[in-house]
């Protein structure tokens, strides 16, 4: 990215410093070392084989798999554009997003759509979800 182009994401994010991380290949010449076989853990295979949004929804809204449906006011599953090039995902569902249902909201959604401003893009021209 050139530097016309960060100053101005940067300025429309409202971020005043910017300081450049080291690149990768410097990271590893410093003698940092990667696993060379990073454990995966593979999801198991839903219930009833959901195969869309709106079946996926449904599943989330009624699962009782963990104690969360315990104290859950709603389940925040996700909103936007289904078929959007861009796919942001959040940390699990905190207070906020439980009271309103809605994905990134408070602190982290003003900054979400502070820098979807920067990238001339709307919360419907993308798809926001959490971790569930």
């Amino acid at each position: 990215m050139n530097l016309a182009r960060r100053t101005q994401y940067l300025k429309a994010l409202g971020i005043t410093r910017w300081q450049n991380r080291p690149s990768v290949s410097e990271v590893d010449k410093e003698g940092t070392t990667r696993p060379k076989d990073p454990s995966v853990i593979k999801p198991s295979p839903t219930q009833g084989g959901s195969s869309t949004f709106d079946q996926l929804a449904l599943e989330a809204a009624m699962c009782t798999r963990c104690v969360l449906h315990e104290t859950r006011n709603r389940v925040v599953f996700g909103s936007g554009n289904v078929k959007a090039s861009w796919l942001f995902v959040g940390e699990a569902p905190g207070r906020e997003e439980d009271r309103s249902g809605e994905a990134f909201v408070g602190r982290a959604g003003q900054l979400l759509n502070s820098m979807l401003f920067a990238l001339g893009l709307d919360r419907e021209d993308v798809y926001i979800a959490n971790v569930l």
